[in-house]
């Protein structure tokens, strides 16, 4: 019960901020009287596959709402959006929306839906972890000398004398 009063007051909040969002644009519009300028819409990617994240971007002035149809309504100072293509079939519609008049734009996308011939699938299977039972053997942790063998034949050591001056710095400050 709280999570979804959490949520729907959150909805509530990110709603609230973006209609104040658009209005405050609206009022500057109207202040500064800027009106709709429309130079162009396009897709980043060329070519679109069915359920990939694409690219939207435009460059529009005086705009204080933008509606794309199928996936929202956002503020007009922002330049591009990133969003999944759900249906490849169907038209992007944007409506930009200025102060006096509105301008719509729909885009054919070039795509296609990619369908595997042979369709296949995965499974990995974790090998299960074994204990092999020690109890009919009785494991023995002592240490003794006599099993402990060495052969050093061909071992030399030679020990030099410590000299104070052979590890003295060779810049001292």
């Amino acid at each position: 019960m709280k999570k979804k009063l959490l949520n729907m007051s959150k909805h509530l909040v990110k709603s609230g901020a973006l209609g104040l969002k658009c209005t405050y644009l609206l009022f500057r519009n109207l202040l500064f009287i800027k009106m709709l300028r429309f130079n162009c819409v396009e897709l980043y990617d060329k070519i679109v596959i069915e359920g990939n994240e694409i690219e939207l971007l435009w460059k529009v002035k005086g705009c204080h709402r933008i509606s794309i149809k199928g996936i929202g309504s956002f503020a007009g100072n922002i330049h591009g959006i990133k969003f999944k293509l759900v249906d490849i079939n169907q038209p992007i519609d944007i409506t930009f929306h200025g102060i006096e008049r509105k301008f719509q734009k729909s885009l054919l996308v070039k795509g296609d839906k990619v369908t595997l011939i042979n369709k296949f699938h995965t499974n990995s299977a974790l090998p299960l972890a074994t204990e092999v039972p020690h109890n009919s053997e009785e494991l023995e942790t002592s240490f003794c000398n006599e099993k402990l063998k060495t052969d050093f034949k061909y071992m030399f050591v030679e020990f030099e004398p410590f000299n104070l001056e052979n590890y003295k710095p060779s810049n001292p400050n």
